[in-house]
């Protein structure tokens, strides 16, 4: 199993864990017929398919790079290797894995999600963050903003049981989902519809399935099915919902500014 060297020793070297913050808008789409900025990433440029292992280290380097380079003046200089191993590339030291890892921190630069400086004299690259929104604006703090409206991603997502490795694209981007509806202090869990998680997210169906069992099999989130009555036209008629939660070991840390206004909300 890979441990993840690079990102145990670099959350030890922290003084504060509070994990990375990302702003809502990153997930959701911004009107109609739009694409989520996750949408985008997620997705081939030709197709527009989405997901696919290209999908998930691109996300994977994107979420690596918030972490990392949350400080003034959000840039790091580090190896190929470094970043396939902080994302959980089986063999981080391969060619094969530095070679991915740099053609899609170069596709990240070309979709304006981060700055790239090719290195001289034998160094490293320099990744510089920009805004996660894809704008090509420079990169601010969450908190900042006029509005702020964000979530945090734990730590755990790198350094417990190599969650970022396991996950494929559909798992990592319904993770952050789930996440930016987590809220600790209502103990609040979330169920999806269809029709309204395609007009939040954008996202296909098979994205929102397929990622919501391989994070419940995993044991990243728990569900529970419930089966009210509700009215139609007809009637009434028996549905089947189900009901999602992070762990705790997965769950975001609890912020303080975060006013909860229903504890179930319907995507």
């Amino acid at each position: 199993m890979h441990r993840l060297t690079a990102a145990n020793d670099f959350v030890a070297s922290l003084p504060v864990r509070f994990g990375v913050p990302i702003r809502r808008a990153f997930v959701s789409r911004s009107g109609s017929g739009a694409s989520s900025p996750l949408g985008d990433l997620m997705s081939s440029r030709s197709s527009r398919a989405g997901g696919g292992r290209g999908g998930k280290q691109r996300l994977a380097l994107l979420l690596t790079a918030l972490w990392v380079n949350s400080r003034d003046p959000y840039s790091s200089q580090r190896p190929a290797s470094w970043w396939a191993d902080m994302i959980g590339l089986s063999d981080p030291s391969s060619q094969a894995a530095t070679r991915s890892v740099k053609a899609n921190l170069k596709e990240l630069a070309d979709r304006k999600f981060i700055l790239l400086e090719p290195g001289r004299n034998g160094y490293p690259a320099t990744v510089t963050l920009l805004s996660e929104l894809g704008s090509g604006a420079p990169y601010s703090r969450p908190r900042l903003d006029a509005h702020p409206n964000y979530f945090r991603v734990p730590e755990t997502l790198w350094t417990r049981n190599s969650l970022i490795g396991k996950l494929d694209a559909r798992g990592l981007a319904m993770y952050l989902i789930l996440a930016s509806y987590h809220n600790a202090e209502m103990k609040s869990e979330t169920w999806f519809s269809e029709r309204s998680f395609r007009e939040r997210h954008g996202l296909a169906e098979a994205t929102r399935l397929g990622g919501l069992n391989q994070l419940v099999n995993l044991g990243v989130a728990n569900m529970h099915q419930v089966f009210p009555n509700v009215q139609t036209p007809d009637g009434y008629r028996t549905v089947k919902r189900r009901y999602y939660e992070l762990t705790p070991d997965f769950a975001p840390p609890p912020r303080r500014t975060w006013q909860p206004q229903t504890k179930s909300m319907e995507l």
